[in-house]
């Protein structure tokens, strides 16, 4: 039988390696996420005029690297080059008077031998993982979820309508 004094050991000893087990495991370091003020408080009017706003404290200085009045002029430079164009590129454009009509007419009785015709027009259903939530939006009738690629192309090949939808 043990004695008490033995007992008393291993029950110190016990809790000395309970004790250094606690002590050397890692702990895990709390994320700290740095957002400034501009970002926490930020209204529905945009960055800029945001940050010109907070001009004073420098963070306009410091976001854009650049002073406002720089950034003004930069601006007004490449405003109109960077502005949104409601053109879609990919789609090209259809032929807006008769005589452009014409002119597609053209090409594809010279080229093709097709009389009359003013544009080749096809589409494809393209296979695609069902979206999340979507139920039946994108199924089709031959049993699986596709979405529609619907293009007109003139003679030449060039797109001048495109779309893709359900």
């Amino acid at each position: 039988m043990a004695s008490r004094n033995e007992n008393y050991t291993i029950l110190v000893m016990s809790a000395a390696v309970l004790v250094m087990a606690d002590v050397n495991k890692k702990k895990r370091r709390q994320r700290r996420w740095w957002r400034t003020n501009l970002f926490k408080k930020r209204s529905g009017t945009g960055v800029l005029m945001d940050l010109k706003s907070q001009e004073i404290s420098g963070q306009y200085k410091n976001f854009t690297r650049m002073t406002p009045t720089d950034f003004e002029n930069l601006l007004q430079r490449i405003g109109p080059q960077i502005s949104k164009q409601e053109t879609y590129f990919l789609a090209g454009t259809l032929p807006q008077t008769p005589t452009a009509w014409k002119q597609v007419s053209k090409i594809f009785e010279t080229r093709w031998n097709l009389p009359h015709c003013v544009g080749a027009l096809d589409g494809k259903h393209v296979v695609l993982q069902a979206p999340v939530k979507s139920g039946t939006e994108f199924f089709n009738y031959k049993s699986n979820f596709s979405i529609v690629l619907f293009a007109l192309v003139d003679g030449d090949y060039n797109f001048m309508f495109a779309d893709v939808g359900c």
